[in-house]
């Protein structure tokens, strides 16, 4: 049995080619009621409103008329 906020964080190192955890077949995750937090958090992407326009205006800038 593991918390599941230990069991991401390994899940991520073990990308990065590290483990903290030893080698599991199975995993019982503890009290996730949060789970789908925990995994954005590690895994996820996070962009704000202004990030998004920045983003789009790269693609096509409507006040200059260009785009890439």
């Amino acid at each position: 049995m593991v918390n599941h906020a230990l069991f991401f964080s390994d899940l991520a190192l073990r990308i990065a080619g590290v483990n903290y955890l030893p080698k599991y077949d199975v995993v019982v995750l503890d009290e996730a009621h949060t789970i789908e937090d925990v995994a954005g958090q590690h895994f996820g992407l996070k962009i704000s409103e202004a990030g998004l326009k920045y983003q789009l205006r790269t693609l096509y800038d409507v006040k200059n008329n260009k785009g890439c």
